[in-house]
Formats: C-alpha cells, structure tokens, sequence
C-alpha cells in the first residue's frame, strides 16, 4: 500500500484510506480576493490567539501602501461505498 504524508496532518494520528475509493470534486475554479486595509502578522511563526488575547506586532497594509491577495479553491469529497460502486460499475460480493 503506498504511504502519503503531509504537514497538515496531526503527527499522532495514522490513517489507512484506500485512495480508490475517494472520489474529489474540483471544479478547477480560483477564487481571488484582494485587500487594501487588514493587518497581517509576517511571521512563520504566528503567535497571535484571539482565545487567550495573546498580540503580537503587526504591518497595516494601509500604513505601508501595500496589497494583500488570497486565492481560494474548494474541493469536495466522498467516500465510495460498496452500494454506490454496485451502481455505477460490475461488481459483486
């Protein structure tokens, strides 16, 4: 079975997914946005926390003529399960 590893996934946690039966749904559309006013926190190693008020310096896009940008692509996905690949192919028990 091939093994995939990535960042975003808790360090404690092993998962076995068999990747054939994940069916993704991506349109391929970009959602851009960008911004003249917010304050962003450059750092890789963000320490700001809204829960615990914790602050930390921040540059104001504003103050220093600057621009932001975010791109956003959302995907969706399901598990295939054995009646949807009964319908859909020749299968059997």
């Amino acid at each position: 079975m091939p093994v995939l590893a990535g960042e975003s996934i808790d360090p404690t946690i092993i998962a076995c997914i068999d990747a054939s039966r994940v069916l993704i749904a991506d349109s391929g559309e970009v959602q851009v946005d960008t911004s003249y006013e917010t304050s962003l926190q450059l750092s890789d190693v963000p320490t700001m926390n809204a829960v615990t008020g914790a602050t930390a310096t921040s540059t104001s896009l504003f103050a220093t003529n600057t621009i932001a940008y975010r791109a956003v692509r959302v995907c969706d996905w399901s598990t295939l399960d054995f009646e949807q690949m009964s319908r859909g192919h020749n299968v059997t028990r």
